[in-house]
């Protein structure tokens, strides 16, 4: 893996973490998560084919973008 291959996996970890954990937040202080309501749809996402297969998509398309912002070459196709 290549240098730019590597800020590339760092960067896009960093921006799931934040946006993941400032959805938490914003739910936690709404009142509109509580004790098991992340597990609960976590297996709920995990089990529906058509939910993960447009988060994969999603993914794909950040991934690619960030690949480009960061330098990467050589992407193979989707």
């Amino acid at each position: 893996m290549e240098t730019s291959e590597h800020r590339l996996m760092i960067h896009m970890f960093q921006q799931q973490m934040m946006v993941i954990k400032s959805l938490i937040e914003t739910l936690k202080s709404q009142g509109f998560v509580q004790g098991g309501d992340l597990e609960a749809y976590d297996a709920l996402v995990c089990s529906s084919e058509s939910v993960r297969s447009e988060i994969e998509s999603q993914v794909a398309k950040d991934y690619r973008e960030a690949a480009l912002t960061c330098g990467v070459k050589n992407l193979p196709a989707a």
